[in-house]
């Protein structure tokens, strides 16, 4: 064991100590010396720059990334996703897994070292075949799993905003274009013998889809397991995705800048790196993505402030530029149906009541939830009733919502929902009609108040002598005991 590992893991177990024995303190104490420190490099790099001394500024700049580097490490450790994420399985991202994952499986050297060893692109003997093959190839279980995390979070995040299409189309461009940037550095890194070098691996793809994932999703943070020693006092900690992304670039430009100037050499394709993410950040550039990437900025700025139960008018303004460019944004329409139903107004009776507008917001959004998820549409009516306790303006949609009630077993308010549309004017008869059947069965089979059942019923039949629903509500009386004249 080297001087150096023993000095560095005496260190960590020094600022491990301290941290375990003092708690926060000690962590407060160590982020203001971190700021210290990264604010004296900083002036000595900006010194050095307006001074026109290039090694200097260089030195320093170094300097800043690694100690950015080494402190990330430290603190940060392991990314494991995007913040506010909803689950979802999204195809191209899982498929580009599976595919990865089998060939990596089908590919080991010591059970198959002729596919291993054709898979992997030389540069020397460039050919279709293993342009395409070895974004899929790896070297070993590590270089796969530290590819597939980044894929996941990145990819999965991605593709459910772009969509499987483009994530697919933007995963082999800019793979294609990694490739070939690692391919024209090499030249230059090692002008002799380049023609001996080769390249393996799904980084370069995956860079091209961070550099996407920089533009469309700029506004987003990345959570990560931190190191286990502090767990205890920071959580989970989150990073904004730019910052998170820019560090992993400028350390391969650093990297790479070493690699260049013949002052290091690396296995890693850090050029394929730079390359993929440069050529992603040109395609994230589309004015569709830009455009929708400023709507989702937003849409989080304003979540960000409700979450902090901050409510002014500045997040009114942007919850409603977001739903006038995107109306189908089911998620915007119920936060601000939320915030214009703590307004109150009043009413003609000279009562207060929610805000107008909240209800609106909250009938757009229920529609827009019944086509992905009859669960969530059922929640979101039962918020919306319990605020305003009237019927959607379309009745239709009332009943439909209902239904999702009865399906998450809320018998009781789905009872009260349908009673209100009892009560309204026969214009809508049939859909009314409907309304007394549901809450007579809702009465009689799940809630057992067979009396209020029949009285429901007794008033369907007096109110629609000629329903065609007639026969089937007397039918139902007879099945309770009572007698229908």
């Amino acid at each position: 064991m080297s001087i150096g590992f023993i000095i560095f893991l005496t260190f960590v177990g020094f600022v491990t100590a301290m941290v375990l024995l003092l708690g926060r303190e000690f962590f407060s104490i160590l982020f203001l010396i971190f700021l210290a420190i990264l604010t004296v490099l900083g002036f000595l790099f900006a010194f050095s720059l307006i001074t026109l001394q290039g090694n200097m500024a260089l030195v320093f700049f170094i300097l800043i990334l690694i100690f950015l580097n080494l402190t990330f490490f430290l603190v940060y450790f392991i990314p494991i996703g995007v913040v506010g994420r909803k689950f979802s399985l999204p195809a191209t991202t899982v498929a580009l897994i599976i595919i990865n994952t089998l060939i990596f499986a089908i590919t080991r050297p010591e059970t198959n070292p002729k596919l291993y060893e054709g898979l992997i692109l030389k540069f020397e003997n460039i050919n279709v075949i293993t342009v395409f093959a070895s974004m899929f190839h790896h070297a070993n279980i590590y270089h796969l799993l530290g590819n597939m995390l980044f894929l996941w979070i990145f990819g999965s995040y991605l593709e459910d905003r772009i969509g499987w299409r483009r994530m697919l189309k933007f995963y082999f461009l800019t793979g294609l274009m990694a490739t070939f940037g690692q391919l024209f550095f090499t030249i230059l890194s090692e002008p002799e013998t380049w023609s001996e070098s080769g390249i393996l691996g799904a980084s370069g793809a995956i860079s091209g889809v961070m550099g996407v994932f920089l533009i469309r999703c700029r506004q987003t943070k990345i959570r990560f397991i931190p190191n286990p020693y502090i767990i205890h006092l920071v959580g989970f900690p989150k990073l904004n995705a730019t910052l998170f992304v820019g560090l992993c670039f400028l350390t391969d430009l650093l990297i790479g800048y070493f690699v260049l100037t013949g002052e290091a050499y690396t296995r890693i394709g850090v050029f394929a790196h730079a390359t993929g993410l440069l050529t992603g950040v040109l395609l994230g550039r589309a004015k569709d993505l830009m455009r929708e990437a400023r709507i989702e900025g937003l849409f989080l700025s304003a979540l960000e402030d409700i979450q902090e139960q901050r409510y002014t008018t500045e997040v009114e303004t942007k919850l409603t530029e977001v739903v006038s460019a995107k109306p189908d944004f089911a998620e915007a329409h119920l936060h601000l149906a939320r915030m214009f139903s703590r307004e109150k107004s009043v009413s003609q009776e000279g009562n207060p009541v929610p805000d107008p507008r909240g209800k609106e917001h909250y009938e757009k959004a229920i529609r827009l939830y019944l086509r992905s998820s009859w669960r969530t549409a059922g929640e979101v009516f039962r918020e919306y009733f319990k605020s305003y306790r009237q019927p959607l303006s379309d009745i239709q949609l009332h009943l439909k919502a209902t239904k999702a009630l009865i399906r998450l077993k809320d018998y009781d308010l789905a009872e009260r929902t349908l009673e209100a549309v009892t009560k309204l004017p026969s214009g809508k008869s049939h859909t009314i009609e409907e309304a007394y059947l549901l809450r007579g069965r809702i009465l009689d089979e799940h809630l057992g108040f067979q009396e209020a059942a029949l009285h429901v019923y007794d008033e369907f039949l007096k109110r629609f002598p000629d329903s065609q629903f007639k026969d089937t509500v007397i039918g139902r009386c007879k099945k309770i005991g009572a007698e229908v004249i």
